[in-house]
């Protein structure tokens, strides 16, 4: 299942050096669309299908975030999906997958059984 691509700006939360109301603030905007985007679509039903792999696409103008930088990036993202599938992000019977591609802002998301 894929859903449309998201128009978030995702950044590498492990470089941001800002004031903590900045964090917040993102986290909340990220957090509520992806939640907004899966309701109705993803449910706890899905984890019948587990084990599951959820890979989440961070689309840039530049694709120069290594491998920790792009986990950390869509850290809000995966905590939005984990919620929506009614598990903790930490859940065996869900493989996480961070991928990136250059274009303009966005996230994929795709959630298939494995």
């Amino acid at each position: 299942m894929s859903v449309p691509i998201l128009g978030l700006k995702t950044v590498s939360e492990m470089n941001m050096h800002e004031h903590w109301h900045s964090r917040l603030k993102r986290s909340k905007h990220q957090k509520s669309t992806v939640s907004l985007v899966l309701r109705g679509t993803v449910t706890h039903m899905m984890l019948s299908l587990a084990p599951l792999r959820v890979t989440m696409t961070r689309i840039a103008p530049s694709v120069g975030l290594d491998s920790d930088n792009m986990v950390s990036s869509q850290k809000y993202v995966r905590d939005a999906i984990a919620e929506s599938l009614g598990v903790n992000d930490k859940d065996p019977r869900v493989e996480w997958v961070v991928n990136q591609e250059k274009g303009p802002w966005g996230i994929r998301i795709r959630i298939e059984a494995r």
